[in-house]
């Protein structure tokens, strides 16, 4: 017979097991939060950068269970890592000022909305992508893993729109596509091969009579030291062409990182890009087939400052492995 502990009348036995439990969880989302901030040198400590929300859910159940214990020492330093993750988590909530929407004015004004997209090049859900992309309203959309069979699809069935001419269609996961509304403006259209020879495009569009330079970018996934590295010079000359631009400048894609990567930490420092996330909250986009605390985003819409994002949201789940990210924008 167990011997149950006199205050709580809980067998021991079971009692000391509950405590290993939320103690190994908080030590792990802990040590996780912490390699997190170590950089990518060497390139797998990167990896741990990408879960704050995750770590933050393990920490409040470790900080609860751990005070429940009585364990105030451990509780205090499970609290401070959730301080920590709660600190890095925090702009997304609280972003900028944003216009009140229900004034009329505000509502009225053009603006531009872009749809940036990673479709999955075997994604077998093609009617429903482009019915989602059709009922959009959508003035451009970035397109990330476009072969030939999406592009019959996509140039027959979409209603109003037209593809731009790039030389960016590949049979591999980076073709790359840039729909744009009948009657929208554009010019000085791009393809680049980026340093991890894959396309990049860029171009300037019309944002309520004046320029914008749009760059539609996506990145190696980090599996392996090579591919990290090359992520992290995608994104560095990203950062070069933003500093360079005389344009103010927007970057839409599948970044294969979070606002929180090393990478990604360097490109939001050196330039002065914001993450159109901020203040629309913490919405995962990949796996799209995750609960919503399960997902990380690695789908960015990013902005200079001049552009205001006056609202941001997510696709739902059409057979890709990625969400869609959908933003409004207008000249602040």
């Amino acid at each position: 017979m167990n011997a149950c502990d006199p205050t709580t009348g809980v067998p021991t036995t079971l009692r000391g097991s509950a405590a290993l439990l939320l103690w190994l969880i908080g030590t792990a989302a802990t040590a996780g939060s912490v390699l997190g901030l170590l950089g990518d040198r060497p390139w797998f400590l990167d990896l741990f950068s990408h879960f704050r929300l995750q770590y933050a859910a393990g920490l409040v159940i470790a900080v609860i269970g751990m005070l429940c214990f009585r364990k105030w020492g451990t509780a205090g330093v499970f609290g401070g890592a959730l301080v920590l993750n709660a600190v890095l988590i925090a702009p997304l909530w609280l972003g900028p000022e944003r216009p009140d929407l229900r004034n009329t004015a505000d509502i009225d004004r053009p603006g531009l909305r872009l749809v940036a997209f990673n479709v999955l090049t075997s994604n077998r859900q093609k009617s429903a992508v482009i019915g989602w992309l059709n009922e959009g309203d959508a003035d451009v959309m970035v397109l990330q893993e476009v072969n030939a069979a999406w592009v019959r699809q996509l140039d027959d069935r979409l209603d109003g729109y037209r593809r731009l001419p790039t030389d960016s269609i590949r049979e591999d996961n980076f073709g790359m596509a840039v729909y744009l509304r009948e009657g929208a403006e554009v010019s000085d259209i791009r393809t680049v091969t980026d340093p991890a020879g894959v396309p990049r495009l860029e171009m300037l569009l019309d944002l309520d009579g004046r320029p914008v330079r749009l760059l539609g970018v996506h990145t190696l996934p980090p599996v392996g030291g090579n591919y990290s590295w090359l992520r992290g010079e995608q994104l560095a000359e990203v950062g070069r062409i933003v500093n360079a631009s005389a344009e103010p400048v927007v970057v839409a894609g599948d970044l294969n990182a979070t606002r929180w990567s090393a990478p990604m930490r360097r490109l939001l420092r050196d330039t002065d890009l914001r993450d159109s996330a901020e203040g629309f909250g913490l919405g995962g986009t990949w796996p799209s087939g995750a609960g919503w605390t399960g997902r990380i985003t690695i789908d960015h819409v990013l902005v200079d400052p001049a552009i205001e994002v006056r609202d941001r949201w997510l696709g739902p789940a059409l057979g890709s492995d990625h969400l869609a990210v959908v933003v409004d924008l207008s000249w602040r």
